[in-house]
């Protein structure tokens, strides 16, 4: 039992890690393929803290995707503080209509 907590405990530890890792230097987005790197930290990199897969977006394909989630917490990557921020997807543009 304790050989099956240790392994999967390791494999939880190495996901979670992987979330606050930095964008690689050569990131692109995984949607349009957009290079990601020199952009303005406005228009950098994005990340999902709720999305399973967590992939790293641009602005305008971070907000497309999330049409149908506006809650989901949505990260930026901060090359200043070297640490993912977070940023309200209002604070990219998006406009949320609820249809009165």
């Amino acid at each position: 039992m304790d050989d099956f907590l240790t392994h999967y405990a390791l494999k939880i530890q190495n996901a979670l890690d992987d979330r606050e890792t930095p964008p690689p230097e050569n990131a692109v987005c995984s949607i349009c393929k957009t290079t990601l790197a020199g952009r303005a930290p406005a228009d950098g990199a994005f990340r999902c803290q709720d999305c399973i897969c967590a992939d790293i977006m641009c602005a305008h394909c971070i907000m497309k995707e999330h049409r149908g989630h506006p809650f989901d917490r949505i990260r930026r990557w901060s090359p200043d503080n070297q640490c993912w921020l977070r940023v309200d997807l209002t604070a990219l543009g998006f406009v949320l209509y609820v249809g009165h």
